[in-house]
């Protein structure tokens, strides 16, 4: 999959990374990619208006990375365990 020819606004920008990188937090490397706050990227990719072109190369560079495919977020199952905290009884203790 290539990255289409005109992106017209950030809801299609944001369209085409979800189909693309599904089951991923991709906005965390588009934010780290462009240079931006995970705020603007946010706003960006849930208006009509044009995407800036720091968010159009973030992208493209994405899209055309390999390393990128087949990255998944881990479900709960997958999380490392790390022990239950000590203070875990006192939760309940009301």
């Amino acid at each position: 999959m290539s990255f289409p020819e005109t992106v017209s606004s950030g809801k299609e920008l944001a369209s085409h990374m979800a189909s693309r990188f599904p089951h991923s937090d991709w906005i965390v490397e588009l934010v780290q990619r462009s240079g931006s706050s995970r705020q603007k990227v946010e706003r960006l990719l849930r208006s009509e208006a044009e995407p800036p072109p720091g968010l159009l190369v973030a992208a493209i560079t994405m899209f055309e990375s390999q390393e990128w495919l087949g990255r998944q977020l881990l479900t709960d199952n997958e999380l490392p365990f790390s022990g239950l905290p000590r203070n875990i009884g006192k939760l309940n203790a009301d």
